[in-house]
């Protein structure tokens, strides 16, 4: 169990206190603690020991509170003793066979398997099934304690009987596994302590962003469900890791893999990928399997701080990213990508690449951009303004540059007043916010993974991340742009010496000095064509 010191953390040099309100008890402590989700409290020490034990003084009169507060929302069970007298030991045979007989049918099912059983699922089902106007009984949790250790103990003797008469042995190794699982989850924690990992994760979904966790929250929901989240060991972790790096791209909304289990998922990729080399399955990157670990370190943190396990199991699992080994298109790369190449194409989705490549935008950048993005300014100059982007999220600030000319001369502003609507509407028609928090993850990312694939440019080390790289490395080697003015552009750190007087500061019109200057030896090969704006 946690103790208060996790609790504790460094605000300054003085140490503060912190628990979080379960959302059900935030109405009846608002009075002394105000609408918020976290109880804060400074120690006014420094000395880590005596926090520690102010810490503990504290965290004691909260308990109280919490205890107190809880007693006036929980609604009372029906007694034990009642339930005895109700229920005849015929009816509760009745559940348990009914029981066994819902885990023989799992045992032949394609979308199940014993592992994701849960006792106490069963166990509910088969009372609602049973049940008639001769035993109205309700399914509580009394009634499921109580059953439960006799399901386990039948389930034994089923396996035994199932074995010496060996007609099925198929049908006895799955009793023999069933009961294996139950009694392994009886183990784990005790009965007052049992919190699910899909219970877990939707406190934590109450206290931390959705859109940043849900989707690194959904496989482990996927995978343990219903185990209780003081069982989850580093194995667990582990076993998960191996399956997320044979799990393809948006596995979690292909209609082909309705009701599989993540390893059923990748274990038929495994396949695939063996039996049609040409047409494998694109997995997820490295850093993505890398992204959601580190996601999980802060899930599990949270959930040694509520108390609901000793320890993190995921720490120090996650691996260095290998984004860094990315590098740029060189010119032969770039000729064979933009040969003849029309940025009407595809419905104006050829426009993309164009963006990131003359002002080192990312694809999630350039993918989200909405008409109220891209604009004259005061100056009378056209820029593209981002509102919120990946390195300056923490800041909750976006960056403000100039369009490059080549890009207006080819049409590019023009075909956005033309087709100008609501602000919030999207420049790109068709893309849409993924499960991964990102515009340009799913189509747009398959499109341009096929446009670089046709042109022989696409390997391990040149995706179209690339693209940035090569503004970068381009306007590295010209003497005619200035580093702040082409870092400032593609949002690349300054440092404190070089930004002084630079970053946000310039403004854009003075960016587009330097600017007008970068070429890449492909103008020549642009051929905007608006009579080719259809799909191909």
């Amino acid at each position: 169990m946690a103790q208060p010191k996790n609790r504790l953390y460094l605000r300054g040099k003085t140490y503060w206190y912190q628990r979080y309100i379960p959302k059900d008890l935030r109405r009846l402590l608002k009075k002394k603690y105000g609408t918020v989700t976290l109880i804060q409290r400074s120690l006014k020490t420094r000395d880590y020991d005596e926090a520690v034990i102010k810490a503990k003084a504290f965290d004691l009169q909260v308990e109280i509170e919490l205890k107190a507060a809880e007693r006036q929302i929980r609604p009372k069970t029906i007694d034990t003793l009642y339930e005895r007298e109700l229920i005849k030991p015929e009816f509760k045979r009745r559940i348990i066979a009914e029981a066994i007989l819902q885990i023989k049918n799992v045992g032949k099912s394609t979308t199940k398997t014993i592992q994701n059983l849960n006792a106490d699922d069963l166990i509910y089902n088969a009372i609602q099934n049973v049940r008639d106007d001769y035993q109205p009984v309700l399914p509580t949790q009394n009634l499921i304690d109580e059953i439960r250790p006799l399901l386990i103990k039948d389930l034994i003797r089923a396996f035994g009987s199932e074995m010496k008469v060996g007609t099925d042995p198929i049908r006895a190794m799955y009793l023999e596994e069933a009961a294996e699982n139950f009694i392994r989850r009886e183990r784990e924690t005790p009965l007052e302590k049992r919190v699910t990992v899909k219970q877990a994760i939707k406190q934590f979904l109450e206290h931390y962003s959705k859109r940043q966790y849900a989707f690194a929250l959904y496989i482990l929901e996927r995978t343990f469900g219903d185990r209780a989240i003081h069982g989850i060991k580093r194995t667990d972790i582990r076993t998960v890791e191996k399956i997320l790096y044979g799990l393809p791209k948006n596995w979690s909304r292909a209609k082909e893999f309705k009701n599989k289990t993540p390893q059923q998922i990748a274990d038929h990729v495994e396949e695939h990928n063996r039996k049609e080399a040409q047409i494998a399955y694109q997995m997820l990157k490295h850093d993505s399997v890398q992204k959601y670990i580190g996601k999980w370190v802060t899930f599990f943190n949270f959930c040694v701080a509520e108390e609901m396990m000793d320890r993190n199991p995921s720490l120090n699992i996650k691996k260095k990213p290998v984004g860094s080994d990315k590098t740029n298109f060189g010119l032969d790369a770039l000729i064979s990508f933009f040969n003849d190449y029309n940025p009407f194409k595809e419905n104006g989705w050829g426009w993309i690449p164009l963006v990131s490549l003359y002002h080192g935008t990312r694809g999630n950048e350039v993918a989200g951009l909405k008409f109220r993005d891209v604009f004259r300014d005061d100056d009378g100059i056209w820029v593209i303004d981002l509102k919120e982007t990946k390195t300056d999220s923490e800041y909750k600030k976006g960056r403000r540059f100039p369009i490059h000319p080549k890009l207006i001369d080819w049409g590019f502003t023009k075909w956005i007043d033309e087709r100008r609507s609501g602000s919030n509407a999207m420049i790109f028609e068709g893309v849409y916010r993924t499960d991964q928090n990102n515009f340009y993850e799913g189509d747009v990312q398959h499109m341009m993974d096929k446009w670089l694939i046709e042109a022989n440019i696409k390997d391990e080390r040149h995706t179209y991340h690339s693209f940035r790289h090569t503004f970068a490395f381009f306007a590295r080697k010209s003497k005619m742009v200035a580093d702040p003015d082409w870092k400032t552009i593609g949002g690349w750190s300054l440092g404190k010496d070089a930004s002084t007087g630079y970053g946000d500061a310039i403004p854009p019109v003075d960016l587009l000095e330097s600017l007008q200057h970068l070429e890449f030896g492909i103008e020549n090969l642009i051929n905007p064509d608006t009579n080719l704006e259809t799909k191909e």
